[in-house]
């Protein structure tokens, strides 16, 4: 790289480049994929005996129908007389039942340890390097919540722990309001729980090409930020003074920011909506420093701060469809446009919002077909149905009821069944 500096070629300069990220990648690697392992780490007991844990829930639990999982820090090894020092994280599979605990709860339980290992079936997904790639290197198994003994509750002023408890009312909430398929989808839709979204669901959203409206995407944090912004603007404009004398619309833009912070670790900072986050702070930057954002650009950056601090990252899916999916929406749309420049008006609109469907198509089609062993071309035309009524529709309404719920609950009732109403129609038209 240095002695490209002092050549005046763009491309030797790009290849020695690419090179050296490919470099520093391999090297950020190696750590998750060939750990050293240390004399009191978890991963000694997994031999098949049945071992007393204690440890510290890092995650945020993940429960469905079937029961759950939960990623915990190791603590202590419980022996009949003394208690040993352990390290490491165990992701601790719950057979059923579910659970009421947070993140940050210490609890103590008996399970048999293993180590990941595939079935060597070609073209597996690779469990073993996904364990590997979120530090963990040993798994157990207890057979419902009732196993586990909650020796201490988490810290209350906890970040992770508050998020959680949050996340948890807000769910039942929903689920009382909505308590079939339309709550378990609005879940998924504002909180990112997918838990109660059943198998034979998911396939419907898979089979038609939209399943990308079920997980929390930019495309959620994007109709959030649009709909805080005029909704403060809206507030802000029944003043005189504020209309007289402040800049309202650049600083209720960066008002926007802590907002969709607190969205991103309510709904549990998914990649795709940290990226989001960060492809928005970076142009609301941009604009206080009065500078143009290339958006691109923003993705990358997006792209590497992220790496950065987690460079496993990279193999994660969502990662993946999430980053390439935007980068076919910035790049491959103004080509695909580009011969329909004569059209104008609402045919306009259609046809460019006909191209989009088809750039995040064709730039996903390659890794969804890898993962998913399916691909479709349907999401083309349900993305006219499914975005408007459950992106732009039951989206809004849902965090409306969200936030309206500590002003007025029958209020918040309305607008969530208003949202069920519209997630129903969506599966009717489906």
């Amino acid at each position: 790289l240095l002695v490209c500096v002092f050549r005046d070629g763009r491309y030797l300069f790009h290849a020695v480049l690419a090179l050296a990220f490919f470099v520093w990648g391999a090297a950020s690697l190696k750590p998750y994929l060939e750990p050293e392992f240390a004399p009191d780490s978890v991963v000694h007991l997994a031999d098949g005996a049945s071992y007393v844990i204690d440890g510290i829930i890092d995650e945020r639990p993940q429960w469905k129908d079937g029961g759950g999982k939960l990623y915990l820090r190791a603590v202590r090894l419980q022996l009949p007389r003394i208690s040993v020092r352990l390290s490491g994280r165990i992701l601790l599979h719950v057979g059923e039942g579910c659970g009421e605990y947070l993140t940050g709860d210490l609890v103590r339980f008996r399970s048999r340890f293993t180590r990941p290992r595939n079935f060597g079936v070609p073209g597996e997904f690779d469990y073993e390097r996904y364990l590997a790639c979120r530090r963990v290197y040993a798994t157990g198994f207890v057979r419902s919540p009732g196993d586990l003994a909650l020796l201490r509750r988490g810290l209350a002023l906890h970040l992770g722990r508050s998020m959680d408890r949050l996340a948890r009312d807000l769910g039942g909430r929903i689920g009382q309001a909505l308590p079939g398929e339309e709550g378990a989808v609005m879940r998924a839709l504002l909180l990112g729980d997918m838990g109660g979204v059943s198998a034979e669901l998911r396939d419907l959203y898979t089979r038609t090409g939209v399943n990308h409206i079920l997980s929390i995407s930019g495309f959620h944090v994007g109709v959030l930020a649009f709909f805080f912004f005029h909704l403060a603007l809206w507030c802000a404009r029944c003043s005189r003074y504020l209309l007289l004398r402040a800049g309202l619309r650049r600083a209720l833009l960066v008002g926007t920011v802590p907002l969709l912070l607190f969205y991103l670790f309510l709904s549990g900072a998914a990649p795709a909506t940290v990226r989001s986050v960060m492809m928005i702070s970076t142009y609301l930057a941009g604009l206080l420093l009065e500078r143009e954002v290339d958006p691109v650009n923003s993705l990358m950056l997006a792209a590497l701060l992220i790496l950065g601090c987690s460079p496993p990252m990279l193999f994660d899916i969502s990662f993946q469809l999430s980053f390439l999916a935007l980068w076919g929406i910035l790049v491959l749309t103004p080509l695909l446009m580009a011969p329909f420049g004569v059209i104008t008006g609402l045919s306009r609109t259609l046809l460019t919002f006909l191209m989009v469907s088809l750039a995040a198509t064709a730039a996903t089609m390659i890794p969804v077909s890898f993962h998913f062993h399916r691909t479709t071309l349907t999401g083309l035309v349900a993305n006219f149905v499914v975005v408007p009524l459950l992106g732009y529709g039951a989206v809004v309404l849902g965090f409306s009821a969200m936030m309206g719920d500590f002003i007025s609950h029958t209020g918040a009732q309305a607008l969530l069944v208003a949202a069920g109403w519209l997630v129903s129609a969506c599966h009717r038209i489906m």
